[in-house]
C-alpha cells in the first residue's frame, strides 16, 4: 500500500527521498481531478481479484491538508509555523488530526 499522504508527511524526515516516490507516483498515473489518489495497494493478489482497483479512487481533503503543510515545513520551517498560528488555520487544525474510532 503506497500513498502520497505518507510521502508528504515524510518530507519532514527525508524530504530526497519523500520527493523521489512523489515523482515515482506521479509517474505512474495515479492522479485524478483532485490531485493525487488516496492510497494505491499493490499487493499482488488484490490486484489480480480487482484489475480496475484505480477506479476505486478517494480524495480526503484533510489528508491533502496535512500533506501540503508537511512539504511547507519541509520547504521552509519558519512560514509553515508562522501560517499555523493564524487564527484561520487554528480555527480549521481539527480537520487535519486524525482519530481512529472504536480503538482500531
Amino acid at each position: 500500500m503506497v500513498g502520497r499522504r505518507r510521502d508528504g508527511l515524510g518530507a519532514m524526515v527525508a524530504p530526497a527521498a519523500a520527493c523521489e516516490n512523489l515523482e515515482r507516483l506521479t509517474r505512474t498515473g495515479v492522479e485524478g481531478r483532485f490531485g493525487m489518489y488516496e492510497a494505491i495497494d499493490y499487493t499482488p493478489a488484490r490486484l489480480a481479484a480487482w484489475p480496475d482497483l484505480l477506479d476505486r479512487a478517494s480524495f480526503m481533503a484533510h489528508h491533502q491538508g496535512m500533506s501540503l503543510l508537511a512539504m511547507a515545513y519541509a520547504a521552509r520551517p519558519a512560514d509553515a509555523e508562522a501560517l499555523l498560528i493564524r487564527s484561520a488555520v487554528q480555527a480549521t487544525a481539527l480537520l487535519l488530526q486524525e482519530t481512529v474510532e472504536g480503538g482500531g
